[in-house]
């Protein structure tokens, strides 16, 4: 993960305070793009760039891909479900997790599952920012994001 073994002891640490604090790891849209079609790309070259999955996750969530989609209803724009469903719960909303210690891998997690979250982790994350008390992430993602 790119929050990498620093990362992980600061969740540690931070857990210990777990009950009294919202803490997340964030980390980029290639780490923590749930959508099939991106882990699909993952899986198939690990050569997949950061700017590939920015530029897929752009395309399947963009304003006017995304007017356009509702206007036609024809299936012709593909979306993304994971982002379509945190624009509708969760969109407008800045604390919607318990407190807690959540990382990268935990975000993940709860966006692949469906039934409870089913949500796009990354923009979740960019989300809980705002209330978070501790948010864990690699120092190049703050320099160059």
């Amino acid at each position: 993960s790119e929050t990498g073994d620093q990362g992980k002891a600061a969740s540690r640490e931070a857990s210990r305070a777990e009950g009294h604090i919202l803490g997340i790891g964030l980390s980029t849209r290639r780490v923590m793009c749930v959508h099939p079609e991106a882990q699909l790309k993952r899986s198939e070259a690990s050569n997949v760039t950061r700017e590939d999955v920015d530029e897929m996750c752009r395309q399947l969530t963009a304003p006017w891909n995304r007017e356009d989609a509702t206007k036609a209803k024809s299936g012709q724009h593909k979306l993304c479900e994971f982002y379509e469903k945190y624009s509708r719960t969760l969109g407008d909303q800045s604390r919607f997790l318990e407190t807690g210690i959540y990382t990268v891998e935990d975000l993940r997690a709860m966006g692949q599952q469906e039934e409870e979250y089913g949500w796009c982790p990354y923009y979740v994350s960019k989300r809980l920012i705002q209330a978070a008390d501790v948010v864990v992430l690699n120092y190049k993602y703050v320099l160059d994001p």
